[in-house]
């Protein structure tokens, strides 16, 4: 592809989001394209599964930048991060990526495709983590109602920032979330664990958003009932030294709504702050 068909590309398909329905793209079409940090992007669909072509970058494109877009749109969107490299391009992202599987392409010899992988890849169960009060530990069959409490209560989880109600299509309520957890642990995507007291269920931590570059996103609820005794700080602090020091993390980051004063003093707490923008307030720990 040449310059002139990368600027003809970029007029056309300016107005182009990396999302599911956007670029007018039905959901059995192969192809859509987006433009990031001066880039062309391509997101190919071959069955169930999504490639990426490497960035092709523009006359002032940054080819770096529309990585870090196509790793952003994965992990939002949960799907495993593959992408179609040209050979001369393999050494640079094989220093990027810690943990990468790479290939020959069948169809095309002068390209790899790499698969790049996260943490959990090499997690083969959930870990059991305890701290002064806690035991963070695997959901199971008999935490279904009061995980299906946590998960259900709206006025609780306004600022989660997740609503079940985006990715429900109908399934049994009372199976639903539990199924949801251990699916996108087995598909290496997001380690959620219990948070108990005495052995009961009062809450979750999840790890998510791998970014397959040595970092992962944690969040923190705690049912109703069980809030102003620092058992959400606890278990949180507890979840980011895990990550860093057991799952080797180089970074754990967090974010909490502006508004949510409660969460910002306990990230503050064992975060250091990361910048903010008009919704969130961003933090990092770091080994």
């Amino acid at each position: 592809m040449t310059q002139q068909d990368l600027c003809r590309l970029r007029r056309d398909y300016e107005s182009c989001a990396l999302a599911p329905d956007k670029c007018g793209e039905p959901e059995a079409q192969s192809l859509a394209w987006a433009e990031a940090a001066g880039c062309l992007l391509l997101r190919r669909r071959m069955g169930e599964a999504i490639c990426f072509d490497y960035p092709i970058p523009g006359p002032e494109g940054e080819e770096d930048r529309a990585l870090e877009a196509v790793e952003t749109w994965c992990a939002e969107q949960e799907v495993p991060l593959a992408l179609s490299v040209p050979a001369e391009k393999a050494p640079r992202l094989l220093a990027r990526y810690p943990r990468v599987r790479v290939s020959h392409q069948r169809d095309a010899a002068s390209h790899y495709l790499f698969h790049v992988e996260n943490e959990l890849y090499a997690l083969a169960e959930l870990p059991t983590i305890r701290t002064a009060r806690l035991t963070l530990s695997a959901l199971t069959d008999s935490d279904r109602a009061a995980y299906n409490r946590l998960c259900l209560d709206d006025a609780r989880n306004r600022y989660w920032g997740y609503d079940y109600r985006e990715d429900w299509h109908g399934e049994p309520l009372e199976d639903y979330f539990l199924d949801v957890a251990r699916q996108d642990f087995a598909r290496h995507m997001t380690l959620n664990l219990a948070v108990r007291l005495e052995g009961k269920c009062i809450g979750e931590v999840v790890l998510y958003r791998f970014t397959g570059r040595g970092s992962a996103e944690l969040g923190c609820r705690i049912a109703p009932e069980y809030s102003g005794h620092g058992y959400g700080a606890e278990a949180f602090g507890a979840m980011a030294d895990w990550g860093l020091s057991s799952l080797h993390l180089s970074a754990v980051t967090a974010r909490s709504y502006r508004e949510n004063a409660a969460s910002l003093r306990m990230l503050a707490a064992h975060m250091r702050p990361d910048g903010e923008d008009g919704t969130f307030c961003y933090f990092r720990k770091e080994a």
